[in-house]
């Protein structure tokens, strides 16, 4: 991919919160599924992280793509200022096997906000060092069981490289059928 980019960003949610069900809590796990669907439809994967009212995510894609979804995410009323904090080209994704890792606020973010003089998670109060901090943090977390919402990132993100592995094997096959057929006229054209 030659135009892959890295963009992060950060936001404020416009929703309040409510009791986390299954260790989400239920906006987030609506943002989430659909960030799932939607960016592995176009080969965008990254990183959300929601706490204390704030999201920060990693997109990393194919830049026209990441634009696409930075201004349908303007236009999400569950989102309010919404600034982009990063956005640099890359050579090879630090989330590859995600079509969105979650990570909600556990005992890492905390000790890595209480390192940097925080008391709770609010990026609009970083700078340029503490969103690399919390980018290597979040990209050494395991997901609880790798589940979410019954949506395993991982085996989603193979079911779309496995879809485009079988149309790339229709077409080479579809090639090989037309290859046949034409050195097939062209014996019998030879022989009459």
């Amino acid at each position: 991919m030659s135009n892959l980019i890295q963009l992060m960003y950060i936001s404020r949610a416009t929703f309040k919160p409510t009791p986390a069900v299954q260790g989400i809590e239920p906006n987030v796990a609506r943002i989430l599924q659909s960030s799932r669907i939607n960016n592995a439809k176009v080969d965008v994967g990254g990183v959300l992280f929601y706490g204390n009212g704030h999201f920060f995510q990693c997109l990393e894609g194919d830049k026209a793509a990441v634009h696409t979804l930075l201004e349908r995410l303007h236009r999400d009323d569950r989102h309010t200022d919404v600034k982009v904090v990063s956005e640099k080209p890359v050579h090879v994704r630090r989330f590859d096997d995600w079509s969105m890792k979650y990570t909600a606020i556990n005992d890492s973010i905390k000790t890595l906000m209480g390192k940097f003089g925080f008391k709770s998670f609010d990026p609009f109060q970083f700078d340029a060092q503490h969103f690399e901090a919390l980018i290597d943090a979040l990209e050494k977390m395991n997901q609880p069981d790798d589940v979410i919402d019954g949506n395993n990132p991982k085996q989603s993100s193979k079911k779309s490289s496995s879809r485009a592995d079988k149309e790339r094997s229709g077409l080479i096959t579809m090639g090989i059928v037309a290859l046949i057929l034409i050195a097939g006229v062209i014996l019998v054209t030879q022989l009459l």
